[in-house]
């Protein structure tokens, strides 16, 4: 049997049901398109991934020949792979290394394709700190911000720009050891017994920055000149006036929000100056309607947008823009195709094997779906 052929690839990790959604539209939008679960690369059993450079560049999946492609989706990439149970101990991690290193290649395997993301605009996307240069030099406002793990410095910050917050540079879970609640990292207020409290500073560099008054927060998805905002009114609930994220109760107070021409530009300026073809943005605006830039998620959840906001739409642009990728792109409600909700989507995935088994994925490693990162 000849190798199928698609043009468009995503690279995600076990059951991360945005990729299956995005992917069902891709389909139903005529689309060729492949999901590559890369927590269960190796092992017996399990389609092999090639990559060869004998006779010109082959890529081969199984039996999907992805030597072709037009778009790579680098969604997610796996924190850790599935190694098999029988597995040496001592073996565990040198095979969990080589596997990562392995797909990493494969990213970078490519080269006529289109990548959202590129792997190296992933790379500095994570660091903070570039990420808070980078939108101070398009012109968007940022907070002041200190990091550092020097509780002298925390303290200086602190009276010359107090109030302050802090936050981690990355999303943390545990799971109690009862296993009944999950603790997630978060934003809040330092006060006098935090700033006091020099040796839980110096153990952990941490993301210092002036608290930023605020009217209501908005999430922005942004790629190509398509923007999709929604404006979360963060202030109508105590548990959710520092960080909306730990209560889902801001899901009832969402609405569509147009954002001033001026952030929409300064969001494409900031992009190509990231090399990022996609992002997930989030912005406070103060009372005196002043727009200050949080941070960029590169690889964040965004499906979840147009079910809890009703005329947010994000899957069907996104999913034309993986067939159609351009910093040009744009798209309009009024070209919305039937049949491309989230549920509707969810629906078609289930009748199709080929997309339900990143769904049916058995993997140690499941970490999706803990929140809208």
């Amino acid at each position: 049997m000849a190798a199928l052929s698609p043009t468009v690839l995503i690279q995600t990790v076990a059951r991360d049901t945005p990729s299956l959604i995005i992917a069902s539209a891709v389909e139903r939008l005529g689309g060729a398109v492949a999901v590559h679960a890369q927590t269960g690369v190796i092992g017996s059993g399990r389609p092999a991934l090639t990559l060869s450079l004998v006779d010109g560049v082959r890529v081969t999946w199984g039996d999907i020949d992805l030597s072709h492609l037009d778009t790579v989706w680098n969604r997610r990439f796996p924190s850790q792979v599935d190694v098999p149970n029988d597995t040496h101990p001592a073996d565990r991690e040198f095979l969990d290394q080589e596997a990562r290193s392995f797909l990493r290649a494969l990213g970078n395997a490519h080269p006529r394709a289109v990548s959202v993301n590129p792997l190296a605009a992933k790379l500095v996307t994570t660091d903070k700190f570039s990420q808070l240069r980078a939108a101070s030099a398009v012109g968007l406002t940022v907070p002041a911000t200190l990091m550092t793990n020097d509780a002298a410095e925390v303290r200086a910050f602190a009276r010359a720009h107090g109030p302050i917050c802090a936050k981690p540079f990355s999303s943390a879970a545990w799971r109690t050891k009862e296993q009944e609640r999950l603790v997630l990292t978060a934003t809040r207020t330092l006060d006098e017994s935090d700033l006091a409290n020099t040796a839980a500073i110096e153990l952990c560099p941490s993301i210092y920055q002036s608290y930023v008054e605020k009217a209501y927060e908005v999430r922005i998805t942004a790629f190509g000149s398509f923007t999709a905002a929604i404006k979360i009114d963060s202030q109508a609930l105590t548990s959710t006036a520092q960080d909306w994220r730990q209560d889902t109760h801001y899901l009832e107070h969402l609405s569509p929000i147009v954002i001033p021409a001026d952030i929409a530009q300064r969001l494409e300026a900031f992009l190509a100056s990231m090399g990022l073809m996609f992002g997930i943005f989030d912005f406070i605006v103060r009372p005196d309607g002043e727009w200050v830039f949080l941070e960029v998620n590169e690889a964040g959840q965004f499906t979840w947008q147009e079910t809890y906001c009703p005329g947010c739409f994000v899957i069907e642009p996104f999913a034309r823009f993986l067939l159609e990728p351009s910093r040009d792109f744009t798209w309009s409600a009024d070209q919305r195709s039937e049949g491309l909700s989230e549920e509707a989507l969810l629906r078609y995935a289930s009748s199709q094997d080929h997309l339900m088994k990143i769904q049916r994925a058995e993997t140690a490693y499941y970490q999706e779906g803990i929140g809208v990162e």
